[in-house]
């Protein structure tokens, strides 16, 4: 099981000659997919970042890279990274970028998983990489990809947590257009915000796919 932790730290202390020197974090932004279309949110959100005081490394290649026989140039900025934000799906990747993220996961080092980053990684079944299709999302971060509903989803925040820094200035309830995805939270995972919507079927039932069965409702 790969550690899993959180930063709320804007700000690094180094000391140099017995002196407190300030160094900003260093955030790295993956966008591993087009789906969604990371690729034109994801500056904006890394400008975003920049104002709050973090150095961002964005890496946001021009093609989709779930087609790409290259992968992911310049995952080699995870060795210097304080925070590493996925937004990645269905990626097969070999060699010396595989290792690069799963070098900075074992770590412990903290991981912000996006939407789709639950189903990071795809490979045949024969693969030696096959079982990775269905377990990084649980191990890496916290939860495996089911499946998801569909329509508007209707929001609200878990009781006991509305304290939670992460929920600063979040109150009450509210719709939001995205659908919703199935959960199976780890063991340690703390939710904060809940969601309901649609199943997607007619009536309360089973739901199959590649990654298994899953009861409806």
């Amino acid at each position: 099981m790969f550690k899993l932790l959180l930063t709320c730290s804007l700000v690094l202390s180094l000391s140099l000659h017995g002196e407190e020197i300030e160094k900003k974090p260093h955030a790295t932004i993956i966008v591993g997919t087009h789906h969604y279309s990371p690729q034109k949110t994801m500056p904006k959100f890394a400008a975003e970042l920049q104002r709050l005081g973090f150095d961002v490394s964005l890496i946001n290649p021009t093609k989709n890279p779930e087609k790409k026989k290259d992968g992911l140039p310049g995952l080699e900025v995870l060795k210097d990274t304080d925070v590493a934000i996925f937004f990645v799906r269905w990626l097969s990747l070999e060699g010396e970028q595989y290792q690069q993220i799963m070098s900075y996961v074992k770590a412990g080092k903290p991981v912000v998983c996006l939407r789709t980053s639950t189903h990071a990684f795809i490979y045949p079944k024969a693969h030696e990489k096959r079982p990775l299709t269905f377990s990084f999302g649980k191990d890496a971060f916290g939860t495996p990809y089911k499946m998801h509903l569909a329509g508007a989803t209707k929001l609200s925040i878990a009781e006991g947590v509305e304290k939670h820094p992460i929920l600063t200035g979040v109150t009450g309830e509210w719709n939001s257009s995205g659908t919703l995805y199935l959960t199976d939270l780890q063991p340690g995972a703390t939710p904060l915000i809940l969601g309901t919507g649609k199943s997607g079927v007619a009536k309360e039932g089973v739901r199959k796919n590649m990654y298994g069965t899953h009861k409806v409702k």
